[in-house]
């Protein structure tokens, strides 16, 4: 009975611990080398990935987006704990995205865009060693992948 509960308790371990995690349908994890540490949250020393989702309001399905314009305005006012760098707009795979590049107080490089796809905005937000913004980049590429196709 007690070889039964340790191996039960191993394999909860195990799979409790694993990167994935389901969202809407869609299956959500960091790159090679992150671990999940949270609710759509995943570490790699001082690199994290932030998911949010919003269901946009049935009525408004598929043709509510925020325009760049907003998105750039509530990045340049930053937050508690970061201040703005750059708001750039760049295509990927044929979609523009609008990126908020900013700096936290902890001087870390932060990055964030907002994923649209079957009625939801996904803001994806990254982090990323002091002046790697080409590695938030990176991070930022792969998770608009894993949105975006499965």
């Amino acid at each position: 009975m007690k070889k039964l509960l340790a191996l039960l308790l191993l394999i909860f371990s195990l799979a409790s611990s694993g990167q994935e995690q389901i969202l809407n349908g869609i299956s959500l994890n960091g790159p090679n080398g992150f671990t999940k540490v949270g609710d759509l949250h995943w570490n790699n020393q001082n690199e994290n990935i932030i998911v949010q989702s919003i269901k946009f309001p049935e009525e408004l399905n598929q043709k509510w987006v925020i325009p760049d314009a907003e998105l750039e305005i509530a990045c340049k006012e930053g937050t508690r704990a970061s201040t703005f760098v750059d708001f750039v707009n760049l295509e990927i795979s044929g979609t523009t995205y609008g990126f908020c590049l900013q700096k936290g107080e902890n001087k870390l490089d932060i990055a964030s865009t907002v994923v649209y796809r079957n009625g939801y905005a996904y803001t994806i937000m990254v982090s990323a060693e002091p002046d790697r913004f080409e590695r938030c980049f990176e991070i930022l590429g792969y998770m608009i992948a894993r949105i975006k196709s499965f």
